[in-house]
């Protein structure tokens, strides 16, 4: 929540970026490492001669975005829509259900989040999914399309997500008639500087695509002060190798496609685990193994250690389950990849 008060932009900024940028978080110390601090570097130089605001310069209270409050629009938030946190039944080899899709991973619904988290994030992550398919002179075109979604000229991926989301979104608020579109595009920029900045921060993403989402959310902020009649500020700072390592090829995806999955198989590996003791090498392979196959998610290992804990005390409630039947393969869900974690708090004008 924002105190009872409408927040600043860079209140918004650093509010939904959450605990990355607090002292001990992944983007401050990245930054910290790369002298990419506000003090050090208020706008940045790209290689190619283009000068943005640095987007942690953005969300400090001494920066334009400061001085600007935002009228939040709020309302029931996931707070955590990507990819793989949207599951469409499908049956048998008929076509999948779109429009019986389920969420799932609720703990970090609100019911008074801001209402641009979810598209966004959505949004992010499916570009995120795409731009691997994506040929490398092509991915400027990609920010652009997010930065300008009814000008993204192309109905393929990720240009086709892109315009799509923006659309039902504007048309969505604008259909309420409460004169919100001007909030809602300023708070959908906001956000998107905001979960872009947060997806520099997933280590799977690579090092070409973690900068590339560097590049949008600097890119977005450039936007901010546009709108804002603001200057970027001349001391820019230049940056070239942002995310050392090595390069992903770009032709190549590094995330496996969606696939229908047999969900009665992750079934008889839960059921094989309930056999094993706790903290064994074999339990812990197999809830890397169930849960690789339900999500393909990029935060395996985090979860995994949950799922762990909860067989601990699963275990210790009820004791060994060595013969529960194991289940006959069946047709399950269709699964959709995708990164990430954003969680978001918000409070102002609420919209249902």
């Amino acid at each position: 929540m924002f105190g009872g008060q409408p927040p600043t932009f860079a209140d918004f900024i650093r509010q939904s970026v959450g605990g990355a940028l607090s002292s001990r978080g992944s983007v401050y110390r990245w930054a910290e490492a790369r002298d990419l601090l506000a003090e050090h570097a208020r706008s940045i130089r790209f290689r190619d001669g283009v000068v943005c605001p640095n987007p942690l310069y953005l969300a400090n209270a001494d920066s334009p975005a400061g001085r600007h409050r935002l009228d939040v629009l709020t309302g029931r938030s996931h707070g955590d829509l990507h990819l793989g946190n949207v599951l469409i039944p499908d049956i048998g080899g008929l076509q999948p259900t779109v429009d019986r899709f389920q969420l799932v991973d609720l703990d970090t619904y609100q019911p008074h989040g801001p209402l641009t988290t979810d598209p966004v994030f959505f949004l992010l992550s499916g570009v995120a999914h795409c731009l691997t398919n994506v040929p490398a002179h092509r991915w400027d075109a990609v920010r652009s399309a997010v930065l300008r979604p009814t000008q993204a000229g192309s109905s393929d991926p990720p240009f086709d997500l892109v315009s799509s989301v923006s659309a039902a979104t504007t048309r969505t608020i604008r259909d309420l008639d409460d004169g919100l579109t001007g909030d809602w595009t300023i708070q959908f920029l906001l956000s998107t500087l905001a979960g872009a900045l947060t997806f520099t921060a997933f280590c799977n993403l690579g090092p070409r695509r973690r900068a590339w989402f560097f590049r949008l959310a600097a890119e977005c902020g450039r936007v901010l002060l546009y709108m804002l009649n603001e200057a970027v500020p001349d001391d820019a700072v230049s940056v070239d190798d942002l995310f050392p390592g090595p390069l992903a090829a770009v032709s190549q995806p590094d995330v496996r496609e969606a696939r229908l999955l047999p969900a009665a198989d992750v079934d008889r590996l839960i059921t094989q685990i309930w056999t094993l003791p706790a903290n064994s090498e074999e339990t812990d392979r197999l809830f890397r193994q169930a849960y690789s196959e339900i999500r393909h998610s990029l935060d395996a290992r985090s979860v995994v250690a949950v799922l762990c804990q909860l067989h601990q005390d699963a275990s210790r409630l009820l004791g060994p389950r060595a013969n529960l039947p194991v289940p006959p393969a069946q047709p399950g869900l269709l699964d959709v990849p995708g990164p990430g974690l954003l969680r978001s708090r918000g409070a102002g004008h609420g919209v249902d």
